[in-house]
């Protein structure tokens, strides 16, 4: 009723009590729903979507699918790469690229699913066929009131599946015992991964290295030999989700088991920055407590020396995780800098601040200026020593105020490197 000159206007105007599930619903019509014409396969949780989005793009692609990958550091299909402002786009954006995707002959779409674009309903009218779980983790309280909020929020996209469809689920997530109940809730047929003995996909004889993962595979139709070029404990949980997914659509045990092998990593997640020097070099985007302590643990296990971490967290989000992530930092890492993520309108020294009261002792300083921090990490670094840089991993730019500059922590860090091998 509030709607300017109702009266003079010549076009019809409709009420609706969601513009939101509106848009969606006019969105997919207007476009012939495109999903219903491909296979969909959406991955929520808080950690780990983007590389089983990638891991999954390389096993279908390999098996002759024309596949195109959705998520956090761009949208890729058909031989074009285009940058993502939102983890999963608006509805309107979404259904055109759906549009988009079946005309040039996609056959398999993998999408990471936010926990926002479930609430905000970007992703209602898309017929998921599969949807897998990785994980629940304290992240996006600044949104979500509280962690069950969260995970109501995450389900959303498992309540929607239909019997035909199937839900692969971390068997290990214990927090809010949120696999268990995603399985109690889904209509869908549930496939379970995790190193659980009681998931129905497992890995045994396993072995982490800097590089590398070698281990067996354990499925219910038998058993399947690995090689992968990534490092992590947590990139178990990844490929073991990718196997159950890629396994459960169909894909031979043996053709995945190759495509792993020829798997390279994603940008910003474990990434290694190599320029001949005897430590090691990781850039990686963990900006939430547990994604942080796995990968701290995951380099501390490859680990000869000491480990170092600069890091930061990020302005106008959730505060009650900064020192969360001090103490975190400081109970696994041997030394660190506190700097600079992107603090936006906040001032980077109260952030920091935030960050310092999870933090005891005198192994840490801080440095405001990222570029300063990571030189000076580096610095510090010696023969067998590891350096992590985390909080940023694939972004290439930082928000200070509400000005987004270049910035690029891998980029960064090769710059000091170069320049260190060539003062000497």
């Amino acid at each position: 009723n509030d709607f300017p000159n109702k009266e003079n206007c010549s076009l019809p105007i409709i009420y609706v009590d969601s513009s939101r599930c509106t848009l969606a619903d006019v969105s997919s019509e207007f476009y012939n729903n495109p999903s219903k014409d491909m296979i969909i396969l959406g991955i929520t949780g808080t950690n780990g979507k983007t590389t089983s989005a990638h891991l999954l793009y390389k096993l279908f692609s390999y098996a002759g699918y024309e596949t195109a990958v959705l998520g956090t550091i761009g949208h890729y299909w058909n031989g074009e790469y285009h940058l993502a402002t939102h983890t999963t786009p608006e509805s309107l954006e979404l259904q055109e690229m759906f549009d988009n995707m079946r005309s040039n002959g996609v056959r398999v779409v993998i999408m990471e699913v936010s926990s926002h674009s479930l609430i905000m309903e970007r992703v209602r009218n898309i017929k998921f066929d599969m949807a897998l779980f990785t994980n629940l983790t304290q992240d996006h309280l600044d949104f979500h009131k509280n962690m069950e909020e969260y995970f109501i929020a995450k389900s959303l996209l498992f309540k929607n599946l239909t019997n035909k469809n199937i839900a692969i689920i971390n068997w290990d997530e214990t927090e809010l015992n949120a696999g268990k109940r995603l399985a109690e809730l889904t209509s869908a047929k549930v496939i379970s991964y995790g190193l659980n003995k009681d998931a129905q996909i497992t890995m045994k004889d396993y072995e982490l290295k800097r590089n590398s993962i070698n281990g067996t595979i354990q499925f219910p139709d038998g058993e399947q030999k690995i090689k992968l070029k990534v490092g992590g404990n947590f990139n178990l949980y990844n490929t073991l989700a990718s196997f159950a997914c890629a396994w459960g659509f169909g894909l031979d045990s043996k053709l995945i088991a190759d495509a792993l092998t020829d798997f390279n990593g994603v940008r910003g997640r474990f990434e290694q920055i190599d320029e001949g020097q005897d430590f090691l070099i990781i850039v990686d985007y963990a900006h939430t407590p547990d994604a942080l302590q796995r990968l701290l643990e995951a380099v501390r296990e490859i680990t000869l020396g000491n480990v170092l971490l600069v890091f930061g967290c990020g302005g106008d989000r959730d505060k009650d995780k900064r020192s969360q992530m001090g103490h975190i930092a400081n109970t696994f890492a041997d030394y660190i800098i506190i700097t600079s993520d992107n603090p936006r309108t906040e001032g980077p020294e109260a952030i920091i601040d935030d960050i310092i009261k999870g933090i005891d002792g005198t192994n840490w300083k801080k440095i405001i200026n990222r570029r300063n921090a990571i030189e000076s990490i580096i610095k510090l670094a010696k023969s067998n020593d590891s350096v992590i840089i985390a909080g940023k991993g694939h972004e290439d730019y930082q928000i200070i105020g509400t000005v987004k500059k270049h910035f690029d922590d891998a980029e960064e860090a090769r710059k000091i490197l170069r320049e260190i091998k060539n003062r000497r």
